[in-house]
């Protein structure tokens, strides 16, 4: 099977298994069925639950499952650790059919298990594109996180469709908040789950299947032929056979190698491996003649044109006729070099490689700490993260968006039904921020690859708080104001963990991106915990605008806290 259609396998296999993990996503437009729905059966509930809990629950168990997932699937592997989250995803979303008859049993399948789930399945699915695609970090996960949009963006729309396919409105006011009364509409609740957990297997399953397909035996071909001759260099030196065909053996050898390096001068690098073979070769191909100071030559009555010099540490394939493909060594820098230097010849310096030469290559690629892209800041562990202060300013960052986002997520759709008596309309509102969100997410995974994900956070964080202030202000001076800002809102908030991924990836590794990416969430546990409780005082104390406000407020403080970080330490970047 072709290497360009096993990746595009999946990439396409791991958007489908993320489709379904955004619960925060959808779940704003979910909660005033399911409010209406504990509302009627109110005295029927052994134990109320507010509605709330259920998304705070899930990010609490999300975080969890995100901490562990590092270690475990350094244990089992990604893909054992893929199918198991995702019979957990399947088991949380199918069984809520019968659990929503009881909010607290709701809050443990859909709210627990569900995160444990989400937790488990983002991370590893990420790691599993980050190395299909390894020089293309920020497009790869902008393109993951179109996933859970796509999933929102269905989960919606059968939402209103199996629920509310009469368009009814809320008419019943209790306290500050509104409730739809049919009664018809009421118990068409529990379907929701039945219909979405049934479409939740089937396209997770297509893109499990896709992705393990496409990630098995993924090195190209010529990379694994290239690389299954053991024969140590020591050995062939050795041999002291003559005659045509050990010439004749050697020489192909050494055309085939050298051809194998520049064939696919688009996909293809002379790797260490590839480079000790050609030097092999050609020890093999030519006798030794003469070993002076240090200094080695292989040579012959003519010239090799892959011949090998090599004095006070400088090796390099030239001869009279120097080679288009030769290899120059000096102080540690590589290069494919000669009279006709290579497109895509290889420099070496620090530990960083780079796809170079005389004429610049198109499609070079920057490595740094064994680094494609993404060219990370330290590799540091979990322990060594914590005592580092760029990891308390990122961490602080996470706690106050997360506040912000949590606001909009889960209660746009209740604040704006005070004023907008229309559930289609916010139902359009949030399906055509869906919509948006699909083309503004890999635009953001661009834009973090263009300009820096310090500084696209940054802009993130900013738009955020704007744009709630404009969603309190339009709310009862015009109804679509109010729409647009929310969609410009959802456009904030919604790759928030794309987002905070990458830059975790960014600064502190990607070794244990899982890990470090789990501590920083951490921080939200408390405040998340407390969201039902916070959200509630203030819309007594205060009112529904304030709430709001609360959450601009909270979205500018983390945009000062990755300023600080910009200004207090200096990126490293590439030579």
């Amino acid at each position: 099977m072709c290497y360009v259609y096993k990746k595009a396998f999946v990439l396409i296999g791991a958007i489908l298994i993320v489709s379904p993990l955004s619960l925060l996503s959808y779940y704003g437009n979910l909660l005033p069925y399911l409010a209406s729905y504990y509302n009627a059966r109110r005295d029927e509930l052994s134990v109320p639950v507010d509605l709330l809990w259920p998304p705070s629950v899930f990010r609490c168990t999300f975080t969890l499952a995100m901490i562990f997932t590092s270690p475990l699937e350094l244990r089992f592997g990604i893909r054992p650790c893929i199918l198991a989250g995702l019979l957990l995803l399947w088991a949380s979303v199918m069984c809520s059919y019968i659990a929503v008859k009881e909010p607290l049993a709701l809050l443990v399948l859909f709210g627990g298990t569900h995160g444990i789930a989400v937790g488990i399945l983002y991370p590893t699915t990420l790691k599993l594109l980050l190395q299909t695609f390894p020089n293309k970090a920020g497009l790869a996960s902008g393109l993951l996180s179109v996933g859970p949009v796509v999933g929102a963006l269905l989960n919606i729309g059968i939402a209103f469709a199996v629920i509310n396919p009469n368009d009814e409105k809320p008419d019943l006011y209790v306290d500050n908040k509104v409730f739809f009364s049919n009664p018809k509409m009421i118990q068409r609740v529990p379907n929701y789950f039945l219909v979405a957990g049934g479409c939740t297997v089937a396209y997770t399953f297509i893109g499990m299947t896709l992705a393990f397909v496409g990630s098995s035996n993924s090195a190209p071909e010529s990379d694994s032929e290239i690389l299954e001759d053991p024969t140590p260099t020591n050995t062939r030196l050795c041999q002291q056979d003559t005659g045509a065909e050990k010439a004749a053996f050697v020489k192909s050898e050494t055309e085939h190698l050298n051809f194998a390096a520049v064939e696919t001068p688009k996909t293809r690098t002379v790797s260490n491996s590839e480079t000790e073979k050609i030097n092999r070769a050609a020890r093999t191909y030519n006798t030794v003649s003469s070993v002076k100071d240090g200094e080695q030559a292989l040579s012959g009555e003519k010239p090799c044109e892959n011949s090998i010099q090599q004095k006070d540490g400088e090796q390099a394939l030239g001869g009279e006729k120097p080679c288009e493909n030769s290899i120059q060594q000096k102080d540690g820098e590589q290069a494919l070099s000669g009279e006709k230097p290579c497109e895509n010849s290889i420099q070496q310096k620090d530990g960083e490689q780079a796809l170079g030469g005389g004429k610049p290559c198109e499609n070079s690629i920057q490595e740094k700490d064994g680094m494609t892209k993404l060219v990370v800041q330290e590799e540091l562990s979990p322990r060594q993260a914590l005592l580092s202060g760029r990891f308390w300013c990122v961490w602080l960052c996470y706690l106050c968006a997360s506040h912000t986002a949590y606001l909009h997520l889960n209660l746009y759709k209740q604040y704006g039904q005070l004023a907008i008596a229309n559930d289609s309309m916010l139902v359009t509102a949030g399906m055509v921020s869906m919509l948006f969100t699909m083309v503004g997410r890999p635009s953001v995974g661009i834009c973090s690859d263009r300009i820096g994900i310090r500084n696209t956070t940054i802009a993130i964080c900013l738009g955020s708080s704007l744009f709630m202030v404009l969603m309190v202000i339009s709310l009862h001076r015009g109804s679509w104001a109010y729409l647009v800002f929310v969609v410009a809102e959802f456009l904030s908030v919604s790759p928030h963990t794309m987002i905070f991924s990458l830059l975790a990836t960014f600064e502190f590794g990607k070794t244990h991106c899982a890990s470090n990416m789990g501590l920083i969430t951490s921080g939200n546990i408390i405040v998340i915990l407390l969201e039902p409780f916070i959200a509630n005082t203030l819309i007594e104390t205060v009112g529904w605008n304030w709430l709001f406000l609360s959450g601009s407020m909270t979205a500018a403080v983390s945009m000062v806290a990755i300023m600080a970080v910009e200004c207090l330490w200096q990126k490293k970047v590439p030579s």
